[in-house]
């Protein structure tokens, strides 16, 4: 019972410090990686603005290319 209760607390202890272990790790990649990661940020910001307005247009044949 009581390696249980070890086992336990071990891996609520292994559980609380992933977070704080991933920030850093997302840090260094965002700091690695700037240049894709303002591609990605880029692309994503034109679909956000090209989808919404879709379906008031000409529906999903914009989609296909069919508008």
């Amino acid at each position: 019972m009581m390696d249980r209760l070890r086992q336990a607390a071990d891996q609520t202890r292994s559980a609380v410090s992933a977070p704080t272990k991933w920030v850093s790790m997302y840090g260094d990649f965002i700091t690695k990686n700037a240049g894709a990661v303002g591609q990605v940020e880029g692309a994503l910001r034109s679909l956000t603005y090209i989808i919404p307005g879709m379906d008031r247009s000409c529906g999903e044949d914009k989609i296909a290319g069919g508008c």
